[in-house]
């Protein structure tokens, strides 16, 4: 396809999305349907903490994110039973005992920058 392209067209490159579309029966086959690895809505929430973080903390960006982002979630949804994550009973896999938990707190407290 490409050189035929080049053929046709040898005033014009070649560009991304042409060399892609060569991938993609490949991937259809690996991986199924292309809709189930678009990055759109990927692309969308990354579009939302591009928005924010001009605005927000710069000290600590990643924070005010994760704030920001908790509280548009606890917004868009009315009552804690209608998120996603809590519809569904969740199976934990294996997990390790913390040796030392007062450690482990403190360095959360820290992180979090909360006052005893």
């Amino acid at each position: 396809h490409l050189k035929k392209f080049r053929q046709l067209f040898p005033e014009n490159n070649v560009i991304p999305k042409q060399h892609y579309m060569l991938h993609l029966p490949s991937q259809i086959i690996a991986l199924g349907p292309v809709i189930r690895h678009m990055c759109m809505r990927f692309e969308s929430k990354h579009s939302y903490f591009k928005q924010w973080s001009s605005k927000l903390n710069f000290k600590n960006v990643c924070k005010s994110l994760v704030n920001h982002n908790q509280l548009l979630e606890c917004c868009q949804s009315e009552t804690g039973t209608e998120h996603p994550i809590f519809v569904h009973e969740k199976e934990l896999g294996p997990v390790s005992e913390v040796a030392n938990i007062n450690h482990l707190k403190s360095k959360v407290v820290d992180f979090l920058g909360i006052e005893d």
